[in-house]
């Protein structure tokens, strides 16, 4: 029997909500493969109580706790004083490649709105990814993989070398996986279409404009989490939505559904916040 999981990663405290939203958007769209959350060591013993104990029974996830590895401080220090301190909690994903215990792992990020049944990426081979937003106006020079969903056979050896590439040149987890496969982007067998990964900011474009059609996952890359928003900012959030895209695209079927897939995606993780159980 195959041993296929799919695999995401609770790093800091307030993730919690956009982990929990990812396993009910998983279950919702009736996955078929066990769902595992990789959790970092050092989160609250707040938030550890909670995924260990009620939200491990009510979502039926299972739960791995991330090994302790040493990141240089000079790197954790240059990410501080350059503005992406947050990238530094991400190197701890790559330990997707460590977990043997699985022949294939679909890796998620917990900011993504799953919107349909995605187990047929289980079929698609290792390190299977999306070159996130490469059409979108002012990409033209992107071509490489986005690590919000990627496949992965994992293995200790491929593992134990990309931990060696973590230098001043990787902000996080991405620009490792970037820097151990320079070659991906020729690699066309590798490419998932972007409906497997499609930045928020950028689906009113691709709807309206690429004419492209079902998407199945929702990428909210921005900083402020949705679940981090009240009704106002949310309101803000959308009404520069609509600006930025009529400028962009003027298509109201792209906004239309730019929109939709951002509330859908609010409401759900307001019914999956902590602060309402």
């Amino acid at each position: 029997m195959k041993r296929y999981a799919y695999l995401t990663y609770l790093g800091t405290d307030d993730y919690l909500t956009g982990t929990l939203a990812l396993i009910e958007e998983l279950k919702n769209v009736k996955s078929k493969y066990p769902i595992y959350v990789l959790i970092a060591n050092d989160l609250g013993k707040k938030t550890i109580y909670q995924i260990e104990t009620i939200y491990q029974i009510e979502t039926k996830a299972k739960i791995i706790k991330s090994q302790k590895f040493k990141i240089p401080n000079e790197i954790l220090e240059h990410n501080n004083q350059t503005g992406y301190s947050r990238w530094n909690r991400t190197f701890e994903k790559l330990q997707v490649f460590w977990l043997e215990q699985f022949d294939k792992i679909v890796m998620l990020d917990s900011d993504m709105l799953i919107k349909s049944n995605i187990d047929e990426l289980f079929e698609k081979p290792s390190l299977s990814a999306v070159a996130a937003g490469k059409d979108y106006p002012g990409n033209e020079k992107w071509d490489n993989l986005n690590s919000g969903t990627m496949v992965i056979t994992p293995s200790k050896l491929e593992f134990t070398r990309l931990i060696k590439l973590i230098g001043d040149d990787t902000l996080g987890d991405q620009d490792v996986i970037q820097k151990a496969y320079p070659s991906w982007n020729k690699n066309e067998s590798l490419h998932l279409s972007d409906i497997y990964n499609m930045i928020s900011g950028f689906e009113a474009y691709y709807v309206g404009i690429k004419k492209l059609k079902n998407i199945k996952i929702v990428h909210f890359t921005h900083k402020v989490k949705p679940w981090k928003m009240n009704k106002i900012y949310r309101f803000k959030y959308i009404c520069s939505l609509v600006v930025r895209q009529i400028i962009k695209c003027n298509s109201f079927l792209g906004i239309k559904s730019s929109i939709k897939d951002f509330l859908i995606y609010c409401k759900i993780c307001d019914q999956c916040s902590p602060k309402t159980k």
